[in-house]
């Protein structure tokens, strides 16, 4: 909702701006503002409608399965097996209700997703608890995830996806499914939803929050591979990760969620990695037989690495001719964690840890080099604080005096306030 009225604004002063050089004429003026601003308020309206429908469904079905939860032990086996399906019944019939008379209509597919969803965490909890089925929370999960498929295609709908997103990374995290090859199956089905979202949908907004719940939760789930491989696989598939994610155009999706994780993450990585004199050697290579026996799942997680590998150098290729400057030096960085990788394993730790500070210190240079060229105080903000951060690293991790440590940031600070004086200089002189 913040978004619109800027955008608003800068509309009304550009047509304005046409009105007073006669290029349109003021009732062609009015009927702009009053076409856009009608636009503004019906996003508006349906996302509103849309948010209280899809709680008044969840408060609905919350406090019917708190009723139920209140007469529970006075029903018999067989009345609670059918209240266990009622409200999945009920669910059923509002969705196919939206399916075939209400299908264009944003507000009925979420608030019928949303209530269909809920019936069925609700009927599946209320099953297990009747017949005293134990079982782990990921396997719950995992079952939801199964039988929630149809949900995610027969109406595309963001509010399912999005719970879809969060179900399947917090499954990956404590099932560890990077080495269980069924979480690619999950991933795959989240990126067609989102593809057949895209085709169906038209909100930005729900699109934006898409973006970054996908962003966040791919990282979280490759951190699950962690618990079970060798943490070459860690460093090569999260940099490869990184890469694909300030490359990567996802459909008609914002691709700023995926551009601001890649900086922090490569931020955090190069530091990260400035204190790894020495990778892990142990089990750099996960082999496939292992006692004579084909592993599976160690096929699976070197086919991952390799197609993330494959996909970066294609996406790099493909935008090489638009790359330079600091987004050179971020697009690459897959590529010098590659190089750097076998170094560790040849004990020349102390090679790594200068080649990264040597690539934070160029990298902060560059920023701050193009914040000055466009006058953009966000870049020069980003530069100095990847230059201040790695001074303060060093400034904990090293042996230097006191009086070294202190001449080296008074120096960083004076150039901070000159950098900052010079760019403020610059946007008064336009």
């Amino acid at each position: 909702m913040s978004n619109e009225k800027p955008n608003f604004k800068t509309l009304a002063s550009k047509v304005q701006n046409w009105l007073d050089h006669g290029l349109i004429s003021k009732e062609q003026a009015e009927q702009i503002l009053a076409f856009e601003q009608g636009q503004s308020n019906n996003s508006k309206t349906d996302w509103g409608n849309i948010i209280a429908s899809a709680l008044g469904a969840l408060l609905i079905g919350g406090g019917i399965i708190l009723i139920f939860a209140y007469n529970w032990e006075s029903f018999s086996k067989f009345t609670k097996l059918i209240v266990s399906f009622l409200p999945l019944i009920v669910g059923q019939l509002i969705y196919g209700f939206t399916y075939f008379k209400r299908a264009h209509s944003s507000v009925w597919v979420e608030t019928s997703s949303a209530f269909l969803a809920l019936s069925l965490i609700a009927c599946i909890s209320l099953i297990s608890q009747t017949y005293h089925i134990i079982g782990a929370a990921t396997d719950f999960v995992f079952l939801l995830l199964l039988l929630g498929i149809p949900i995610l295609f027969l109406l595309p709908n963001a509010l399912t996806i999005a719970l879809y997103m969060v179900g399947s990374t917090y499954w990956s995290l404590w099932d560890e499914s990077w080495s269980n090859p069924t979480y690619w199956f999950f991933l795959g089905i989240i990126l067609v939803a989102m593809w057949r979202f895209s085709d169906c949908s038209s909100s930005r907004l729900r699109k934006i929050i898409l973006s970054w719940l996908l962003a966040l939760s791919f990282p979280l789930a490759w951190l699950g591979m962690h618990l079970d491989a060798s943490l070459m696989y860690f460093i090569l598939g999260f940099s490869f990760c990184i890469g694909i994610y300030y490359l990567i155009e996802l459909f008609d999706y914002p691709s700023r969620p995926f551009k601001t994780l890649a900086v922090i993450g490569v931020l955090i990585m190069s530091i990260v990695l400035t204190f790894l004199y020495k990778w892990e050697t142990e089990r750099p290579i996960l082999a496939f037989i292992e006692d004579g026996q084909w592993n599976v799942e160690h096929f699976v997680i070197n086919i991952a690495l390799v197609f993330f590998g494959v996909y970066y150098l294609w996406l790099l290729f493909q935008k090489r001719k638009g790359l330079e400057g600091s987004t050179s030096l971020i697009a690459i960085f897959p590529i010098i964690v590659t190089v750097l990788y076998p170094l560790g394993a040849m004990n020349l730790g102390t090679f790594i840890f200068l080649a990264m500070n040597a690539y934070l210190i160029v990298l902060g240079i560059f920023l701050i080099k193009e914040g000055m060229d466009t006058s953009s105080i966000s870049l020069v903000n980003l530069g100095l604080f990847i230059l201040l951060l790695l001074g303060g690293i060093r400034f904990l991790d090293s042996n230097w005096s006191l009086l070294v440590k202190g001449i080296a940031f008074l120096s960083l600070g004076i150039l901070a306030f000159i950098i900052r004086w010079q760019l403020n200089k610059k946007i008064k002189t336009y």
